[in-house]
C-alpha cells in the first residue's frame, strides 16, 4: 500500500490564471498480471463525447493513454504495454502538462518525459474541469488550471519514489548520429505490427541517436517506445524521435510540412532539429521517364510553384535561428521532393538523360548556409548517387530526394544511404544517415 504522500506546489485555489493544465495520476494495480479492460477506461478527466474535453485512461492493453478533443476532432497518445504498462503490480506516476500558450502537451511517465505533442486547434479543451471515478487502482489525482515547471514536475515525482536515471549527456568530442526518413504510412505497408517492426530494425541498424521522420501516420508512440526514445509530435506527419531530451519545440511555417525541437545532447550541447516535408507535385520523375524528357528550364520553373515557394517561406521563418548567435547548430531533415544542384550537374548529366538542373529547393538551402551532409561525404554524384526515391519500385526514375542539410558547430565525421533490411526494407523511401561530432565549444548553456 502506498502512504499519502504531500500535495503538489500550490494548492488548486491559489493557481494562476488559465494558461493550460496540468494533471498527474499516481496509480497502482492490485497485482502484477492483472486483467486489462475490454474497453478503454477512464481514469480522470472527462471523457470526450462530441463535447471538448481531455482524459486520462487506461487501454485494453496494459498501457495508459491520453485523449484530447475540441469537439470535432481528437488527438491520442497511445503509448505500448512493454515500455509504459501500469498493470504490473508496481506503483506509476503519469504526468500530464498543456501548455496553451506554447501549444503543445508534455507526457511524463514515473519521472521521465516521454512525449511532446503540438495542440494547435485544441485549446478550447484545455479549462475543461476533470472528472473523476472511482478505481481501486488510483492511489492520487491531483490537477491545477496551470502550467507546472519541470523542477515541479521532478520533485513532485522524486517525493512519490519515482527518480529515473539521468538522460545521455554527450561531451565535447563525442559523436551522434541523426537519420532523416519518410517511413511511407507510418511503416504499416508490410503489416500493422510487422511493418513498424521493421522501421525499428532499421533505425537501431543505423545506429541512429536523432531521427527526422515524415508520415509518421499514428506510428510515433509505438516507435518511440520500442527505442526508449522521446517522442516530438508535431502534425500526423511529421515527428522527431530522440535518444535526448526534448527541450523547447518551434511552431515555423505549416504544421505539416515543417517543425522541430531544441535537443539537449548534454550539459553544454544542444541541437535545433527540424523535420520537413515540402509539396510532391510537381512530378518530374515520371516526366524523365518519358520518350523526350523537359527541358531544364522547364523543371525549375515547375519546381518554384510549389516546393521552391514553400522552401523560400520555411527559410524566412527559420531566419532568427539562422541569424541566432547563441551557438546552437541547426539541422534540417526530411522528404524535399526534390533533385538537387549538387547531383545534376554538367559532370553528371549521363545520369540524368543529358540535363543540368539548377534545382530551387538544395539552392536555397545552399545559399541560406546550409551543408548537404551526403554530398559532402561523397561528392560525385556518379559514383555515389544516393538515391532515395525509391528503393521500392524499382520501374520509377531514381533519385535523391531525402537530405539531411546542417551548418553550425557540428563536425561531420560520415553519411550513409540506406535502403536495406534482410526481410525487406519497409518504405518506398531510403533514409540518409549522418554522423556528427560535438566540437569544444558547441551549444549554449543547458535549458532550464
Amino acid at each position: 500500500m502506498i502512504a499519502a504522500l504531500p500535495a503538489l506546489v500550490l494548492p488548486l485555489l491559489l493557481a494562476a490564471p488559465q494558461d493550460g493544465f496540468s494533471a498527474s495520476v499516481l496509480v497502482q494495480a492490485g497485482e502484477a498480471g492483472a486483467a486489462a479492460p475490454e474497453a478503454e477506461l477512464a481514469l480522470f478527466g472527462d471523457a470526450p463525447g462530441g463535447e471538448p474535453g481531455w482524459l486520462i485512461g487506461l487501454q485494453p492493453n496494459g498501457a495508459w493513454s491520453f485523449r484530447l478533443s475540441n469537439g470535432e476532432a481528437s488527438l491520442s497518445y497511445l503509448p505500448t504495454a512493454p515500455r509504459q504498462s501500469v498493470l504490473d503490480g508496481r506503483p506509476h506516476l503519469i504526468q500530464v502538462v498543456a501548455d496553451a500558450a506554447r501549444r503543445e502537451l508534455r507526457f511524463r511517465f514515473d519521472g521521465r518525459q516521454v512525449a511532446v505533442y503540438e495542440i494547435s486547434g485544441y485549446e478550447a479543451a484545455l479549462p475543461r474541469p476533470p472528472l473523476v471515478w472511482e478505481r481501486p487502482m488510483v492511489r492520487e489525482r491531483l490537477h491545477e488550471p496551470r502550467v507546472w515547471s519541470e523542477a515541479e514536475l521532478r520533485r513532485a515525482a522524486a517525493e512519490r519514489g519515482f527518480s529515473p536515471p539521468p538522460p545521455p549527456a554527450l561531451a565535447a568530442g563525442d559523436r551522434f548520429r541523426v537519420m532523416a526518413w519518410n517511413i511511407w504510412h507510418g511503416g504499416r505497408e508490410d503489416g500493422e505490427q510487422l511493418g513498424p517492426q521493421r522501421v525499428v530494425e532499421c533505425i537501431q541498424a543505423a545506429r541512429a541517436d536523432v531521427v527526422c521522420m515524415q508520415e509518421t501516420y499514428g506510428s510515433g508512440a509505438i516507435l518511440a517506445d520500442a527505442l526508449g526514445y522521446e517522442l516530438y509530435l508535431r502534425s500526423s506527419n511529421l515527428s522527431i524521435l530522440s535518444r535526448f531530451p526534448i527541450g523547447q519545440t518551434y511552431r515555423l511555417y505549416q504544421p505539416f510540412r515543417f517543425g522541430g525541437a531544441r535537443l539537449r545532447l548534454g550539459p553544454a550541447h544542444q541541437l535545433d532539429a527540424f523535420s520537413l516535408w515540402i509539396h510532391y507535385l510537381p512530378d518530374y520523375w515520371g516526366q524523365m521517364k518519358q520518350e523526350q524528357p523537359p527541358e531544364a528550364a522547364a523543371i525549375v520553373e515547375a519546381e518554384w510553384q510549389t516546393r521552391g515557394a514553400e522552401i523560400t517561406d520555411i527559410l524566412r521563418e527559420l531566419r532568427p535561428l539562422i541569424d541566432d548567435g547563441d551557438g546552437v547548430p541547426l539541422l534540417v531533415g526530411g522528404d524535399f521532393n526534390s533533385g538537387s544542384h549538387l547531383d545534376w550537374t554538367e559532370a553528371a548529366k549521363s545520369a540524368h538523360r543529358g540535363l543540368v538542373v539548377e534545382f530551387p529547393v538544395s539552392k536555397a538551402m545552399a545559399d541560406a548556409g546550409f551543408r548537404d551532409s551526403y554530398r559532402e561525404v561523397f561528392p560525385d554524384p556518379l559514383t555515389h548517387p544516393g538515391h532515395t526515391w525509391t528503393p521500392r519500385f524499382s520501374e520509377s526514375w531514381q533519385d535523391r530526394i531525402d537530405y539531411l542539410y546542417f551548418q553550425g558547430a557540428l563536425e561531420l565525421r560520415g553519411a550513409e544511404h540506406r535502403e536495406q533490411h534482410p526481410e525487406g526494407w519497409p518504405s518506398d523511401h531510403g533514409a540518409m544517415v549522418a554522423e556528427f561530432e560535438l566540437p569544444p565549444a558547441a551549444g549554449g548553456d543547458e535549458e532550464d
